[in-house]
């Protein structure tokens, strides 16, 4: 099968689960990529302009799948597809979240808007370095949200508000909080239907949960070797850690570079 798109994680994908660090062999596998032509896509539960960590690491990229599924863009964040929650369950999770301590932080436009502060938002924002608000943007749609809490707490959650939303692991203590069925598979989807590319095309990279849907509806799922065992064991293939050159060898193994 000769390979045309090719989709990467942020988290434990591109970066390394020892340090969080960007791992070098990967950021030079999808710059080889690009110079051969082939199409690179980011798919995370950022969204594209708070993915601010992907221009400092001089990573470039064709399009972004972001908020786990519910946005796509290309490299101008031009928006080609998406999905935004309703005003209505926007402000219902927000007073929950409220009202039971519940960490929780929206996807929106620009920012990050947080809801309900603790000690690892503030953790994972002074890593990210990007842009927060603790009051709604105006004019700003949420398209995605992330769960930061106890686990008991993410299941009484889930009670209240699965029937309406996924809450998906998406690794370093998050959960992602999407429209109900919604994953990074439909922002695939969408994007190889506006290409017109075949999904048997496509190579995707991931290691978590929020992985799952993407890795199997790509021709080629690939998990990193350090990544969740659910992630690796429902993969079309397992490549070697995401420290230990994973990416770049599973590129090779396929003949892509």
């Amino acid at each position: 099968m000769s390979y045309r798109i090719f989709v990467f994680d942020i988290d434990n994908t591109l970066t390394s689960r020892l340090d969080g660090h960007f791992v070098e062999s990967a950021v030079e596998a999808l710059r080889e990529l690009r110079k051969k032509g082939h199409k690179v896509v980011i798919a995370s539960g950022r969204m594209p302009k708070t993915a601010t960590q992907l221009a400092d690491n001089g990573i470039e990229y064709d399009y972004f799948i972001g908020a786990t599924g519910q946005i796509v863009t290309d490299n101008k964040y031009n928006v080609l597809y998406s999905q935004c929650f309703s005003e209505d369950l926007f402000e219902r999770i927000s007073e929950y979240c409220r009202q039971n301590g519940c960490g929780y932080f929206w996807k929106m436009d620009d920012c990050s808007y947080i809801v309900e502060n603790n000690s690892t938002i503030d953790n994972i924002f002074n890593t990210y370095r990007s842009k927060t608000a603790f009051s709604k943007p105006e004019n700003s749609r949420a398209y995605g949200g992330a769960l930061v809490t106890e686990p008991e707490k993410k299941e009484l959650f889930v009670k209240e508000f699965g029937a309406e939303t996924d809450t998906v692991d998406g690794g370093a203590g998050i959960y992602d909080v999407n429209l109900k069925n919604v994953s990074k598979r439909d922002g695939l989807r969408e994007l190889l239907r506006i290409l017109g590319i075949s999904r048997e095309e496509c190579m995707a990279f991931g290691d978590s949960e929020n992985d799952l849907e993407l890795l199997q509806y790509a021709g080629l799922g690939i998990a990193m070797g350090d990544g969740l065992e659910v992630c690796r064991l429902k993969a079309d293939y397992v490549t070697e850690e995401t420290y230990n050159d994973g990416i770049k060898k599973a590129l090779k193994r396929f003949n892509v570079l």
